[in-house]
């Protein structure tokens, strides 16, 4: 299993974000939910996630049992629930930039 090596990626326009755990080349994307789609490898190891609406609810338990996403990658996911919206603080200014306001603490499990 490779090193687990969590990164976050939110599109503010599109209102989506993808959050990448392991390292390697993508081999298929499957459909998780409607809003959740999984990157997998070619021996179908999870590699990352796309969350198609910041809003979307992230399946925890479908993750953990049809995907076999490592559990560190869960437990750092399951700082960010329910929904990745949540967890960012991140607004726009009067003159359009963007403004961050880091994370907000985590939701307790």
């Amino acid at each position: 299993m490779p090193a687990i090596n969590i990164t976050a990626t939110v599109d503010l326009a599109a209102e989506a974000a993808y959050i990448r755990f392991c390292d390697g080349e993508v081999a298929r994307t499957v459909e998780v939910t409607d809003e959740v789609q999984i990157d997998l490898d070619a021996f179908a190891m999870a590699l990352g996630i796309e969350i198609l609406d910041l809003q979307a609810e992230i399946p925890f338990q479908r993750l953990i049992t049809e995907y076999h996403v490592p559990i560190e990658a869960i437990d750092a996911l399951r700082a960010i629930r329910p929904s990745v919206a949540g967890y960012f603080r991140i607004g726009q200014s009067g003159d359009g930039s963007l403004v961050t306001g880091g994370m907000r603490a985590p939701v307790p499990a």
